[in-house]
């Protein structure tokens, strides 16, 4: 995983991890465009969670960010 190629939108693969069930990749990614430039066509419900918990996973780790850095 580590020797893919670099992309445009991709600039490493930062991690891996895996189980019975999932595998995760954890990967260096840049800003190409808004949220809602992609969503400009209704989605289903499962590409919807998929947004809303990215969000709030995002929101999550800012919040933490700045208590950690409130201590710092």
């Amino acid at each position: 995983m580590k020797s893919l190629s670099k992309s445009t939108c991709v600039r490493e693969v930062l991690s891996t991890c895996a189980d019975q069930s999932y595998l995760g990749i954890l990967l260096n990614c840049c800003l190409c465009c808004s949220l809602a430039s992609i969503l400009h066509t209704p989605s289903n419900e499962s590409c919807a969670k998929f947004f809303e918990a990215s969000v709030l996973a995002l929101e999550e780790l800012h919040q933490r960010r700045g208590r950690i850095s409130n201590y710092g």
